[in-house]
């Protein structure tokens, strides 16, 4: 249930000792979360769902630190860890966030405290690949920047990415240069598994529901490149389709320096709630189909995760999505959900549900059971997560 998380949470972060966290008791192995995102979907599933639950359904231990300020456990600021002796002393494996500076300064200082610790560094995107629009996209040009990156590589046991592709490209990629290859720096694949427990109820869907259907989007403003390959299609849809369609936006209003990305798009903007009001700000927006906007390139192919599609299909709501790999693994085109490449295929997928909803519904219904395959507590899940994170 969402108020066990944000009890977890909360008890983490005002935690002063390690007696005061809310970690198992009874354990064979003790793993520490280092700067998880509490914010974010990707940080929720991938950090912080996972370590709850190992920590009620396994014989791991797990620490989360470093969620703010007052958590004496991990004092964080732009470039540095002080990680408390006490905490070092009693883990097996570290896991870092992805982070652009030197690693080795701070994995050097914890060996000396405990010579057995285990390190894994979380790469969240293809940083060779980054597009322009990305923040700070500049910085990760420079070379010594991909250099840190490449060094953090070998200095950690174990590198943990989300994205299939990704886990692929760096295997050839890293394959390949002199210094990593050989240095035995392992990459694991993690799935995103959810927890079904924190979604709401879901009652019968409306049928001859009256009035406009209402296609959602979830942005933020690193989406605003993904938007524009979009913008013209969802323009010349409503144009055409004034009477029975509006699109609903949730998180962004599409503003990105100074310039407005919705602009002459009618809207119905709903701004950005945390994590755990989000689950049933999705369910009352009464959305009949939701639109996950993403340009099919290399970057989004091997950075891009399909949470939403489980976030979206957990509600039994319909999805049209981009026909990137990481929803390729979970859709069946026409099968439980609908995959688009071109612009004319957006196009046709969007007319088509006004024509024949009912045959997204289908789509839906059978979404919801491919979601509920990836809960967490899942034990085949569970076993996947308990494998990455006991080394």
């Amino acid at each position: 249930m969402m108020k066990q998380l944000v009890e977890y949470i909360k008890k983490s972060k005002d935690a002063k000792k390690v007696s005061e966290f809310p970690v198992k008791k009874d354990y064979n192995y003790t793993v520490t979360f280092i700067q998880p995102e509490i914010n974010t979907a990707e940080g929720i599933y991938r950090t912080i769902v996972p370590s709850m639950v190992l920590n009620t359904m396994t014989t791991i231990r797990s620490f989360v630190v470093g969620m703010s300020e007052k958590n004496e456990s991990v004092s964080i600021n732009e470039k540095d860890y002080v990680i408390k002796e006490s905490l070092a002393k009693i883990s097996d494996h570290i896991v870092f966030p992805f982070v652009s500076y030197p690693l080795s300064p701070i994995i050097e200082q914890l060996k000396k405290i405990n010579k057995d610790l285990k390190f894994s560094y979380y790469i969240d995107f293809n940083y060779y690949y980054l597009p322009d629009s990305y923040p700070h996209s500049e910085q990760y040009a420079e070379s010594d920047f991909i250099e840190i990156i490449e060094q953090n590589i070998i200095d950690v046991d174990q590198v943990i990415v989300t994205n299939r592709e990704l886990y692929k490209f760096l295997h050839l990629k890293l394959s390949k240069k002199e210094k990593i290859k050989g240095c035995g720096t392992s990459i694991a694949h993690q799935k995103l598994f959810i927890d079904k427990s924190l979604y709401p109820k879901i009652g019968e869907r409306k049928k001859d529901k009256k009035g406009k259907k209402r296609f959602g989007l979830v942005l933020n403003n690193t989406h605003f490149s993904d938007l524009s390959f979009l913008k013209g299609i969802l323009k010349e849809f409503l144009k055409n389709n004034e009477a029975k369609a509006e699109i609903v936006v949730l998180g962004w209003n599409g503003m990105y320096k100074d310039r407005n990305y919705l602009n002459n798009i009618n809207v119905d903007f709903h701004p950005e709630v945390s994590f755990y009001e989000y689950p049933e700000k999705l369910r009352d927006m009464e959305i009949d189909c939701f639109v996950i906007p993403a340009k099919v390139n290399k970057y989004n192919a091997t950075s891009k995760n399909y949470i939403k599609f489980l976030e979206f299909s957990r509600l039994n709501i319909p999805v049209i999505a981009p026909n990137l790999p990481c929803y390729q693994d979970l859709i069946q085109h026409n099968g439980n959900a609908v995959l688009c490449d071109t612009k004319e295929e957006w196009r046709f997928e969007l007319e088509i549900f006004l024509k024949d909803p009912a045959k997204y519904y289908g789509l839906a219904d059978r979404a919801y059971a491919s979601a509920i395959d990836y809960d967490i507590r899942d034990k085949s899940n569970l076993e996947n997560i308990m494998e990455i994170y006991e080394i």
